[in-house]
């Protein structure tokens, strides 16, 4: 079973989009409403417009059915997605940010637009004995070009890097801890302990 969870204004045709590429795939769907909160935290780790939660044994299945084709189709459904919900209003809200808003501020001028997609894959260990997720996090605003490089990465390397994750996790020396990778637009794909250390980087006028 596939979880989608997505904000209120996501159009209801974007959530049929999701749903049929997994059902085009025999999956079954869940989808549930997110509500809206006051976040006090990074644009990246504000809750997504759309999350969906996907085992790797889909994964396992997925590539073994499409084989060389698999990477093609993975990155569709990342571009396509992408580009329909793209600009979607999804800001959150301190305590102070709301207190504005009463007092008259836009609500595109306060806030932080959170990310457009999330996906989190839950990975067993090889040895079947523990498991962890792997998140992979897309921020708004990328173009056409920016998502085509952002999905390719991901769509060429997704099998190998959860088979990586399956085997670190019989390291009893490994940390057993959720991953998390945010697509930066300078960097790739960054873990998101190092995202931070380079946004903490830049705030102090370093390199």
């Amino acid at each position: 079973m596939i979880s989608i969870e997505h904000a209120k204004l996501v159009a209801p045709e974007a959530v049929a989009s999701l749903r049929h590429f997994f059902a085009e795939h025999n999956q079954q769907t869940r989808v549930r409403v997110r509500e809206s909160g006051v976040l006090n935290t990074l644009e990246w780790a504000i809750p997504a417009l759309v999350t969906i939660w996907i085992t790797k044994s889909f994964f396992d299945g997925f590539l073994k059915e499409l084989g060389k084709d698999s990477a093609t189709s993975l990155k569709a459904f990342i571009r396509s997605n992408y580009s329909r919900l793209r600009g979607t209003p999804n800001r959150a809200y301190n305590a102070s940010e709301l207190r504005k808003l009463a007092e008259g501020d836009s609500p595109d001028s306060v806030g932080r637009q959170g990310p457009v997609m999330k996906i989190v894959i839950d990975v067993p260990s090889s040895d079947g004995s523990s498991s962890a997720s792997m998140s992979f996090i897309i921020p708004d605003g990328f173009d056409d070009i920016e998502i085509e490089v952002a999905s390719s990465t991901w769509a060429d390397n997704i099998g190998a890097a959860l088979d990586r994750q399956s085997e670190l996790l019989n390291d009893p020396n490994h940390p057993r801890r959720p991953v998390e990778l945010i697509y930066d637009r300078e960097d790739g794909w960054l873990e998101g302990d190092a995202l931070i250390a380079k946004e903490a980087a830049k705030s102090q006028g370093r390199p």
